[in-house]
């Protein structure tokens, strides 16, 4: 599963890094009986299939609006202190909105921000902007002061298994402080994956564009490395071989440079790579939205919720996640979802009619972390410490060169080596914690690299 980790910066169910241990998938249900029999099966998954034809605005608007107003009122239904995640981005400010609308006292907000130090870092003016417009209370949590080396360490430990996604950090800073005085907090996670919201989905018409250059073209292009010319070989690449995810990190070219040979395998495992042989008939980016949908939503962004709520004794709500949000999402027309960099139209649309203009139409921005600055800052000695220690579990796994090539390489300037550096150190801490907490150290190695899942 090292392949796999490093493709997507989580590893998918059913398959775990451990051998001979795999996880229940979301939906999923094993029964064991008295004689020792097992039994598996899935009660509900998200339908991933031709898209309606219908692509008529208003009627996709006024449905998916009325089905979010009735989702938000039940996942409002709480006997103890509720509030929300508010980042001043849509989707969480569409969920404030409803509550707002709902509510007779209105719940507070949370919202995690970075100091001046980090430019670019802080959404709070927007917050601001959607609390004031409804009388929401706002808190607000500079995150920067608990992102430590010894926090991090513990993190690996919480989240329970390797995951990379680097907005744990400031979702565990504000996590922490809204469990101060709230019990139950609603979050806007999901639409992004049911919407189409990221920006990797907005190059789906783009590379439709270069595939209608006649072939001979395309191929002077990309020998002559001309400007494009990537985008040309992504172009011409099937989507069931090019597509690893929003959280692409490591290329199967990385891989084979970093790896030690012994652990070199196709970094799709057999559940993945099933779903890709299963779905070549769909369009594309139905496609990549199906992938998302069962694996990066439910095995990295709601993982990190999840645990970390549980960490702070908060249940965390996802009103989009609620499975008739999400059958209604993936039935839509491809072109009400994202039309090249027009993103999540028909929760726009929706948007239009409970929020401010500006709120509606200010640029996407995601939940940001300065993973380079912290990795060139704060973390930057652990990354060191922890990757080029002669007692790193990793050095199995890994060619030391290339850790250290990377290590050098950290710093302003290379993001997409700061995603890489921050996903070999959640796995190394995660396989020191787990050792130090969990296993004997005379069981290593005990990563897995095969695809094997036991039934």
């Amino acid at each position: 599963m090292l392949s796999s980790y490093l493709a997507h910066r989580f590893v998918p169910a059913p398959h775990t890094m451990l051998k001979n241990v795999s996880k229940l998938r979301p939906g999923e249900v094993l029964v064991i009986h008295g004689d020792g029999r097992r039994q598996r099966w899935r009660y509900w998954q998200p339908t991933i299939r031709q898209p309606e034809s219908m692509d008529q605005m208003a009627y996709w608007a006024d449905r998916l609006h009325g089905l979010l107003v009735d989702v938000v009122r039940t996942h409002l239904a709480s006997d103890v202190p509720l509030g929300i995640f508010l980042s001043g981005g849509l989707d969480s400010s569409i969920v404030a909105a409803i509550a707002a609308g709902t509510l007779k006292n209105p719940l507070e907000a949370w919202s995690a921000t970075f100091p001046a130090k980090y430019p670019g870092y802080d959404e709070f003016g927007w917050a601001q902007k959607v609390a004031s417009h409804y009388a929401i209370p706002l808190h607000r949590v500079e995150v920067d002061l608990s992102i430590t080396p010894d926090r991090v360490r513990e993190l690996a430990y919480i989240l329970d298994e390797p995951m990379a996604d680097p907005t744990v950090l400031p979702l565990d800073g504000v996590a922490r402080a809204a469990a101060e005085q709230e019990t139950v907090m609603l979050s806007g996670e999901g639409a992004d994956e049911i919407f189409a919201g990221y920006a990797g989905y907005g190059e789906v018409q783009s590379l439709a564009r270069l595939r209608q250059i006649p072939a001979f073209l395309r191929a002077q292009w990309i020998k002559r490395q001309w400007p494009g010319s990537n985008a040309f070989k992504r172009a011409m690449e099937p989507m069931a071989e090019r597509y690893r995810g929003v959280g692409y990190t490591f290329s199967p070219e990385e891989q084979a440079q970093l790896l030690r040979p012994e652990w070199r395998v196709a970094d799709r495992p057999g559940a993945v790579a099933e779903y890709w042989a299963s779905h070549l008939a769909l369009p594309d980016l139905q496609a990549m939205q199906g992938f998302d949908v069962q694996w990066f939503l439910p095995d990295d962004v709601l993982l990190k919720t999840d645990r970390i709520g549980m960490h702070y004794n908060l249940e965390i709500r996802v009103p989009f996640c609620d499975h008739e949000v999400v059958e209604l999402a993936l039935s839509m027309p491809l072109a009400l979802r994202r039309f090249g960099r027009q993103d999540k139209r028909v929760l726009r649309e929706v948007a239009k009619r409970v929020l401010p203009s500006e709120i509606v139409n200010r640029p996407k921005q995601g939940f940001p972390t300065p993973l380079t600055d912290l990795l060139a800052g704060p973390l930057h000695d652990i990354a060191w410490d922890t990757l080029a220690s002669p007692t790193a579990r990793s050095h199995e796994w890994f060619e030391g060169a290339r850790v250290r090539q990377l290590l050098t390489d950290m710093g302003p300037g290379h993001g997409t080596t700061s995603r890489q550096i921050y996903a070999l150190l959640m796995l190394e801490l995660w396989s020191e914690e787990m050792g130090s907490r969990a296993l004997s150290r005379r069981h290593v190695p005990y990563v897995s690299s095969s695809s094997d899942v036991p039934s």
